[in-house]
């Protein structure tokens, strides 16, 4: 059993208000709280706040006092800590605050026992039930109860994130004393935990509930249903679904798999309030069963605009990853390639972001596309000639496709390809070497069409040079 913090009353809090009435009971348990017993999203959040590598380490990040001494240095003061989960539990159990080289020697010589004497787990459960968030509350369960009046083991994400915000500065990042400093660190830490795809449906959901509450404000229903439905069939069914499962099912990423349950669940049941007014029978009876927390789906809070939940780069990265899905699918219709037949994919662009956006979906992407293996380049080194080509902006995805593919077929379809561009280009340039049209339409109308030439001359530029290659 993991060191107790001997802290008085630590575990049988009472707090008074100013006419000495209790507003404010600890938790009653002499026992701390059993880390199968607090919540996954704050086990997550403080291992991704205060320590990722916690689980490879053996008490000291090696990596991370490197990087901190480096930054240090360079600053000409202490910026960036380095300090373990463990180091830090050594610290709260037997040791003073004090900035002194003494002081950290003996926390080196603490945390090596503790380290030698202890599994992870017990060390995780014994910081948790030790860290001081404020107010006089020590331990996550006496904090769950404090600032969200529940046990720590049902913190949702949200409440999971808010809490891990505090102990880099208990008063600083108080909800209570400054909650803009811990709403910050708090979206600091979502961002941490979340991934691309989390980003981005919660993003367009965040979107689609203020739209959607704008046009039932101004009784357009049926506008507000279509969009409703778009959202929850494409987005959340068509899209996000999809790109989740191979977290869910085909990876070992704990974080990773909690984030997109509570990310699948926050979503969905969010999509069941807008959907209500519509049809409340049923969305009362899903309500109820994916959740014990809310009483009935009628009684609930309707889902609002934050800016906290806009995501613009994860969206824009997100839809060129769909972009070239859509093309690779488009692709294997038109060749009639069966789905059970992988192939590797080969993702070409000179843009470093866009080999970012692609490495980071790569899980997902490579499900969606049907690929076997997903390399990404800035060049087309090693590609064959006869590789099937999807054009997107920004990129090329290769697909080498020589045994299932007809030359002259990829000859046609790029041709067909460039001549709509043809048409596209045309249209633009129409428009704006048209003076009318010019001086008349609005400025965004203007940009937008600017956008799109530059757009279609990068594709018709890539079309040739394909074309040119296989000719």
């Amino acid at each position: 059993m993991s060191p107790k913090l001997e802290i008085a009353s630590a575990n049988k809090l009472i707090l008074y208000d100013n006419c000495e009435e209790v507003f404010f009971h600890g938790s009653e348990s002499k026992e701390w709280a059993n880390l199968d017993n607090i919540s996954k999203y704050l086990i997550d959040a403080t291992v991704y706040t205060e320590d990722k590598n916690f689980y490879k380490h053996f008490g000291f990040d090696i990596f991370r006092i490197v990087k901190a001494s480096i930054i240090n240095i360079k600053s000409g003061s202490t910026l960036q800590g380095a300090s373990t989960i463990s180091q830090q539990y050594a610290k709260n159990l037997f040791l003073t605050f004090d900035k002194t080289w003494k002081r950290k020697w003996e926390e080196m010589l603490y945390t090596i026992r503790i380290e030698s004497a202890y599994s992870k787990k017990e060390i995780l459960e014994g910081y948790l039930n030790s860290i001081y968030f404020d107010h006089g509350i020590y331990g996550v369960e006496d904090a769950a109860l404090y600032y969200f009046d529940k046990p720590s083991s049902n913190l949702t994400l949200l409440e999971a994130a808010t809490l891990a915000a505090i102990p880099k500065g208990p008063t600083i990042y108080s909800p209570i004393k400054n909650p803009e400093n811990n709403q910050n660190r708090r979206n600091l830490i979502l961002k941490e935990m979340l991934e691309d795809a989390d980003c981005w449906i919660l993003s367009r959901f965040n979107t689609v509930v203020k739209e959607v509450t704008d046009n039932m404000e101004s009784f357009e229903l049926g506008v507000a249903a279509q969009k409703i439905y778009d959202f929850i069939y494409d987005d959340l069914c068509d899209w996000y679904i999809e790109m989740v499962k191979p977290r869910l099912y085909n990876s070992d990423d704990a974080v990773s798999q909690n984030a997109a349950l509570w990310t699948l669940k926050t979503v969905l049941l969010d999509a069941l309030k807008l959907l209500h007014p519509y049809m409340p029978f049923i969305t009362e009876e899903i309500f109820c069963t994916l959740q014990s927390e809310e009483e009935s789906i009628m009684i609930s809070k309707w889902p609002e605009f934050s800016a906290d939940r806009s995501f613009a780069k994860e969206e824009k990265d997100i839809e060129t990853i769909k972009e070239a899905v859509r093309g690779i699918r488009n692709i294997r219709s038109e060749m009639n390639v069966a789905p059970s037949r992988k192939a590797m994919c080969i993702v070409v662009s000179e843009s470093e972001d866009i080999r970012n956006t692609f490495t980071e979906g790569k899980l997902f992407f490579a499900s969606l596309a049907y690929a076997n293996e997903v390399l990404i380049q800035s060049d087309k080194e090693g590609i064959a000639q006869d590789a099937v080509s999807v054009v997107i902006p920004g990129a090329v995805v290769y697909i080498p496709f020589a045994e299932l593919v007809d030359i002259a077929q990829e000859i046609e379809r790029l041709q067909k390809e460039e001549k709509r561009l043809q048409g596209e280009l045309a249209r633009v340039n129409g428009m704006l070497s048209n003076e009318k049209f010019v001086s008349k339409a609005p400025a965004a109308k203007i940009e937008e069409e600017k956008a799109k030439l530059a757009k279609y001359t990068q594709m018709m530029e890539q079309v040739k040079e394909r074309l040119a290659q296989l000719q």
